[in-house]
């Protein structure tokens, strides 16, 4: 779910993840229907987890900063948009993605 901003987004994001220790890495169907790839670490706090990535794939960046914070396959991530209305200066939504995660291992 895509919450605050405009936009009509995919609200379905399969993945591939691999961790090594905190290392990880995985690719994505993203929001805006294109495959992103990303690079990061993950931090465990009790029953809380924290990625912090850099990812690919998104229209207005090709490389930008991805945060999830993540518990009980719940997750949340902030996310943004630029409308152009008539002008070339964008208009800045700012979001958030709320999702449940089904995980195979």
């Amino acid at each position: 779910m895509h919450l605050g901003v405009q936009g009509d987004y995919n609200n379905v994001h399969p993945h591939i993840r691999c961790e090594q220790e905190s290392l990880i890495i995985g690719t994505y169907y993203n929001s805006e229907n294109n495959i992103s790839h990303y690079f990061g670490r993950n931090f465990k706090f009790n029953d809380w987890e924290l990625d912090i990535a850099l990812v690919t794939g998104y229209l207005n960046n090709s490389l930008q900063p991805m945060i999830r914070l993540k518990s009980d396959n719940w997750y949340i991530s902030p996310m943004y948009e630029k409308e152009y209305k008539n002008s070339h200066i964008p208009n800045i939504n700012y979001g958030l993605v709320i999702g449940y995660e089904i995980q195979f291992k």
